[in-house]
């Protein structure tokens, strides 16, 4: 809710490119995480912005300002897990 003044949208599943950048900077090692899941995982442009978004999702629960790099390493832990349950 306090972000919504900031972004236009109440949930982070609704943020666009510009605004998740915005509210979504993760610190040095979320950087270096995300890089590499980009480099070896061969992730979309899209699929970087689904983890960042669920990545802030993470720090939102822990109620955290800032982006840490164990929101990032805990997002692609679940897009791992998701994509091993896909056929």
């Amino acid at each position: 809710m306090a972000r919504a003044a900031l972004t236009g949208v109440l949930t982070n599943a609704d943020l666009g490119s510009a605004a998740l950048l915005r509210v979504a900077r993760p610190d040095a090692d979320g950087r270096r995480l995300l890089a590499r899941a980009m480099d070896q995982l061969g992730m979309t442009g899209r699929a970087h912005d689904r983890l960042l978004r669920v990545a802030r999702t993470l720090a939102d629960l822990e109620g955290r300002d800032g982006l840490a790099g164990r929101h990032v390493a805990e997002a692609l832990q679940f897009r791992g897990a998701r994509a091993a349950a896909e056929p």
